[in-house]
């Protein structure tokens, strides 16, 4: 008969698959129709090796280019993944560093605002409101910057750097409010 063939499993190399009518998908090593060049053989058998069905078999070299190929698969995904997770730690870091920015320029517009007169601060730059101030009524505040003496500005007496400034330097008043000569004096 033309169509008999004959075949020797010289190694099984593992099982691939088993199905629920138990044929098992192997890898094994078979030398066919009685060549002396054994070739790797991937195909479903039955528990008995005496069946099998269609498969595929390969020489040493295209077996090597297939693990080759595999493997250079496995390794291009791996470096991808890595990639992925660490692009993902670096968005979780900047979103940690931007959260922490916000946090530190929340913290510190609540210092000038707790250092702030009544609580008020200046939009432009940050700085305690004058507008504000002169808004709050004051007894203490004289309506003519002129009649604002060295004893009316709070804190002059002992403020240590009051000392170093010279009595006969003239100071700048902006006649606009009292509040802002109060503000020029310190």
């Amino acid at each position: 008969m033309p169509n008999e063939f004959t075949f020797e499993i010289r190694k099984h190399l593992g099982t691939l698959a088993v199905r629920n009518n138990g044929w098992s998908k192997e890898l094994n090593i078979v030398c066919w129709n009685d060549h002396s060049v054994p070739k790797f053989d991937i195909r479903a058998w039955d528990r008995n090796h005496t069946h099998m069905s269609r498969g595929i078999t390969l020489y040493a070299d295209e077996m090597r280019q297939l693990v080759s190929l595999y493997l250079a698969y496995q390794n291009q995904r791996t470096v991808d993944e890595a990639k992925a997770d660490q692009a993902a730690d670096r968005m979780e870091y900047l979103e940690y560093r931007r959260k922490t920015e916000q946090y530190r320029a929340a913290s510190a517009a609540e210092e000038t605002v707790a250092d702030a007169p009544n609580g008020r601060i200046s939009p432009d730059i940050g700085a305690p409101d004058r507008n504000a101030m002169a808004d709050e009524p004051s007894a203490s505040m004289p309506e003519d910057p002129a009649e604002v003496s060295e004893e009316s500005v709070p804190g002059s007496e002992t403020d240590e750097y009051a000392q170093d400034v010279s009595s006969d330097v003239p100071l700048q008043v902006n006649q606009d409010s009292g509040a802002d000569a109060a503000c020029a004096a310190f």
